[in-house]
């Protein structure tokens, strides 16, 4: 039973580590503008879903690396533009196809559970008082 009591509290915590990147990723996703960038470099394959690959793009003289799944390598070549979500400012940049709010929603979720895990157990191991 402390085993789950320790599980809820690493639960309700652990989402706080993660809050402010999914943040930054939900506000370029609501506040950035699509613009065309440049890939500068790609990996020979992107072949399987495991190992994440990284391609390098460029904007106005700025490169961003953005980690790619799939066969993004095979449809795409060097020098190509595509079609970037991008905020002046933000470090992170999104395809425009990329989810933003699911990962924000999943830390809070994550953190009500471990809530519910704590006060379950507690309650649990209260002695009953007469």
């Amino acid at each position: 039973m402390r085993l789950l009591l320790v599980g809820g509290i690493i639960l309700f915590i652990a989402p706080f580590f993660f809050v402010k990147n999914s943040y930054d990723r939900y506000t370029v996703k609501q506040n950035g503008h699509l613009v065309k960038m440049r890939i500068e470099k790609l990996p020979a394959s992107c072949i399987g879903s495991k190992v994440p690959y990284f391609i390098t793009l460029s904007f106005e003289g700025q490169f961003y690396d953005k980690q790619t799944r799939g066969d993004f390598c095979d449809k795409h070549h060097v020098g190509e533009f595509v079609d970037i979500q991008y905020l002046e400012g933000a470090k992170h940049i999104l395809f425009p196809e990329e989810p933003a709010l699911f990962d924000l929603v999943s830390c809070g979720l994550l953190s009500l559970f471990g809530i519910f895990v704590m006060f379950t157990q507690r309650i649990i191991r209260q002695p009953n008082i007469r």
